[in-house]
């Protein structure tokens, strides 16, 4: 699929140390499915993760459409988010976050091919009894996720992610 010139995230798992280059597989109602060379899959919508398979502890869904409404324009307010994950029971459980979405400023990301000027936005989110920080650095001009730092469970804890042009 790489050599083809399909689209390419670079994913790092912080928490593990462990990076790899997952190409575009498909795209359907919105929602892209990245796939790496080892059969991990990431789902997308719009750049925020909806979706892990294979990582561990799965994010098995997720809804942040009043998150990236937000982010995407470059917007400050407070969002809702939900979560569901598979439990040790094999029990889907859905949690629910209040976010703080900011600014932090214009910022410049290395794409490679291109350097857009980019808005880093903040989404700091909390439940009863969780809290975590995501990053997104968001090319207005083309209302896209040049890259991001997305927490996607307790497991896994945070994924870097980074556009690859060709």
């Amino acid at each position: 699929m790489l050599e083809a010139g399909a689209p390419a995230l670079i994913v790092a798992v912080e928490d593990r140390k462990a990076t790899g280059l997952f190409a575009l597989e498909t795209r359907r109602r919105g929602i892209a499915t990245w796939l790496s060379s080892d059969g991990l899959t990431l789902s997308t919508s719009s750049g925020f993760v909806v979706a892990t398979r294979g990582f561990g502890g799965d994010l098995l869904a997720s809804d942040a459409t009043q998150s990236e409404a937000l982010i995407l324009t470059g917007r400050a307010g407070v969002a809702k988010r939900f979560y569901t994950f598979l439990n040790g029971n094999d029990e889907a459980v859905t949690r629910s976050f209040v976010c703080d979405i900011s600014s932090r400023g214009a910022r410049r990301v290395d794409l490679g091919k291109r350097e857009p000027v980019t808005r880093l936005m903040q989404e700091r989110c909390q439940s009863l009894d969780q809290s975590f920080q995501n990053l997104y650095w968001v090319d207005l001009s083309r209302r896209e996720i040049a890259q991001s730092r997305q927490w996607v469970g307790e497991f896994s804890h945070a994924l870097a992610l980074r556009l690859v042009l060709r």
